[in-house]
């Protein structure tokens, strides 16, 4: 298999979108996420935990939930059972008695968007709303759910990694790419 070429597809003051130009490897969000802040007479030092997420492309299954490439359902997609807890969304079934969770429906009514439309995102082409469908989740549930193991970085090295001063993303001399 073929190393990726990674391009930087747009970039936020916390977030960096990459694709890879030979369309092998799905797209990958990084995010900057503070930790730290320390103050000291002579300087700051900001940490950082930066993790980077695959953002792999999901398709409708026949019942209208989620699968990956495999036909596997995703951690965060509905269980199919009733809830003797409707209000949560968390309980236990009805018929089987197991713990289930409504995680996917949950996390889209806390972000505000329609449940239809966040799966639409998660099996759109577009490498934007597939990071805005993953973001979505890791508000609810956590970057470290996508990436185990983020690096601690400080401020200085977040943005020598970026390639910027001031934590944009955006160096000076780079043409900014639309979604």
């Amino acid at each position: 298999m073929t190393q990726p070429k990674w391009k930087r597809l747009w970039a936020t003051e916390n977030e960096q979108l990459f694709i890879d130009e030979a369309g092998v490897y799905a797209p990958e969000l990084e995010v900057a996420d503070l930790i730290e802040a320390q103050s000291s007479k002579n300087n700051r030092q900001r940490k950082y935990q930066l993790f980077r997420a695959s953002l792999e492309k999901m398709k409708l299954s026949t019942f209208g939930k989620l699968v990956d490439a495999n036909d596997h359902k995703p951690w965060f997609e509905d269980d199919d059972h009733e809830f003797l807890d409707c209000e949560s969304g968390l309980g236990y079934c009805s018929k089987c008695g197991n713990y289930i969770s409504n995680k996917l429906t949950e996390a889209a009514k806390c972000c505000g968007v329609d449940i239809k439309e966040l799966r639409e995102d998660f099996c759109s082409d577009n490498p934007s709303k597939l990071a805005s469908a993953y973001r979505v989740i890791a508000d609810n549930y956590g970057w470290v759910e996508f990436d185990q193991y983020p690096r601690i970085l400080t401020e200085p090295e977040v943005d020598e990694r970026w390639g910027s001063k001031d934590c944009t993303g955006i160096a000076e001399d780079e043409e900014e790419i639309e979604p």
